[in-house]
């Protein structure tokens, strides 16, 4: 192929471009953010221990510096995606090296069917796969990849039915909230028991009551509703969440051709905590799907992109602020008019799900998805340079910290960030990485969400292959 064509059609320019070497930096970065990310959350399960904040800050400077990479004019080779996936390769034989050593949830209970073994011969088969799509040519093709995303699917059954019953409120909640709502009852109007010796460490004063806590569902519609078929088939809405896992792999699998997007799959896959995200029952995993299903839209069928960016926007309380950096998504031109029609495209998909909950009873809704949220006390083992602070000297700054600190990375997205879904998820992953880090609560899941918005820039990121001198 001649290399004007081989530029069209991976959608980058001649070689002495400049871009290129900003795309293969900006992978580069985003690699080492990735894994940067994934140990962070695995040194203390996304809380504040030694070391971890180090990680955490690491990996928000390579967010910072590959929103930039592409306007970088520097005098690199042409690489291509090699240096992406050699860190990522080697940060795959950690992470399942990790899985081996460490035990992959909280509360699991060994029994009849439910074997550490069988665990562990589930990663063997998961390295023999990791290593195929490793490879230039891939032994099995593309269906290595699809043989690895059945292998974590595995995986996670197991996981499930090693730890049917965590100790965690979220788990609790959703299952509460989803019998209310199968027996018509308002979901967002009820309370559930207090799980908790000290319930003031996690809920705000006067919240719990005789041992129940005085609050219905705690996130937007939409996550109870994906939660429900698995509720209902097997008796465990974190099924559904299973499901979102494997169907966020196969759209980072493909929304690119060529390894790295397939790499970075495998790398959200299979990072330390994985498992045990899932465990706890967090809806992270339902949003990262949504974000994925996003860019891989954006990427491949921007004609119906409004529909999914409004299941986007209200599947957590903290994504309405990606409303203010949406136009990334469909790059240059940019025409308001255009762009405010596709935001109300994407506000009234939102609405169509959020109102009809609203509206049984406002009140118990904006006290459970708003007021809540907003009373939730200070966490000193959050993952965050609030914990820190207030480790260090005793005080505990203003929550409002985080709001400004986004904003000042909403600036810096919009004046220096690339403008295409890739650049969106890039901006996506320092925004909310700064909002989290310079907030009062920061765990796991937070983190889960920003390692899914880095893997997704990763697989939407137009990468030349290595010139031919390289290979």
């Amino acid at each position: 192929m001649k290399p004007a064509m081989s530029a069209l059609v991976t959608g980058a320019t001649s070689p002495a471009n400049s871009s290129l070497d900003g795309n293969g930096l900006t992978a580069t970065l985003l690699a080492g953010a990735a894994l940067l990310l994934g140990a962070a959350m695995q040194a203390g399960n996304g809380t504040l221990v030694p070391g971890a904040l180090a990680l955490l800050t690491w990996a928000l400077l390579c967010c910072g510096g590959a929103v930039v990479a592409w306007r970088w004019h520097l005098p690199l080779p042409s690489w291509g995606d090699r240096p992406a996936v050699v860190i990522l390769g080697l940060g795959l034989a950690w992470q399942v090296a990790t899985l081996v050593s460490h035990a992959p949830g909280s509360y699991l209970r060994m029994g009849p069917g439910v074997s550490p073994a069988d665990f562990g011969i589930g990663l063997v088969l998961a390295s023999l796969f990791i290593g195929a799509v490793l490879a230039h040519r891939p032994w099995l093709g593309a269906l290595s990849f699809l043989a690895l995303i059945g292998i974590h699917f595995y995986l996670g059954l197991w996981l499930l039915r090693a730890s049917p019953e965590p100790a965690i409120d979220v788990f609790i909640v959703h299952r509460e909230a989803l019998n209310a709502l199968l027996h018509g009852h308002n979901p967002y109007a009820i309370d559930f028991p207090n799980i908790y010796s000290d319930p003031t460490q996690f809920f705000a004063e006067g919240v719990v009551v005789n041992g129940r806590v005085q609050v219905g569902y705690l996130y937007p519609p939409l996550s109870l509703l994906w939660g429900l078929p698995g509720h209902l088939i097997a008796g465990d809405y974190r099924y559904s969440n299973l499901v979102a896992m494997e169907g966020t792999g196969l759209l980072l699998g493909f929304t690119r051709a060529g390894r790295l997007a397939k790499v970075a799959a495998a790398t959200l896959l299979f990072t330390p905590r994985i498992f045990f995200i899932l465990e706890q029952g967090w809806t992270e995993a339902q949003v990262v799907f949504l974000f994925a299903l996003v860019v891989y839209l954006a990427a491949n069928r921007p004609r119906v992109l409004p529909y999914a960016l409004g299941a986007l926007l209200f599947s957590k309380q903290y994504l309405v602020f990606t409303l203010a950096f949406s136009q990334l998504l469909w790059g240059r031109p940019w025409v308001w008019n255009v762009h405010v029609r596709r935001l109300c495209t994407a506000l009234a998909v939102a609405g169509a799900i959020a109102l009809p909950f609203f509206f049984w009873s406002p009140r118990a809704f904006l006290h459970s998805v708003v007021e809540f949220q907003l009373k939730q006390p200070f966490r000193t083992d959050a993952l965050s340079y609030l914990s820190e602070w207030a480790a260090r000297y005793g005080t505990h700054l203003p929550s409002w910290i985080g709001f400004v600190a986004a904003l000042l990375a909403l600036v810096f997205v919009l004046r220096l960030g690339h403008w295409s879904p890739a650049g969106f998820a890039v901006g996506s992953a320092l925004i909310y990485g700064v909002f989290f880090a310079f907030n009062k609560q920061a765990f796991c899941n937070y983190y889960y969400f920003v390692l899914g918005t880095v893997c997704c820039a990763l697989a939407a990121l137009p990468v030349l292959a290595p010139a031919p001198d390289l290979e």
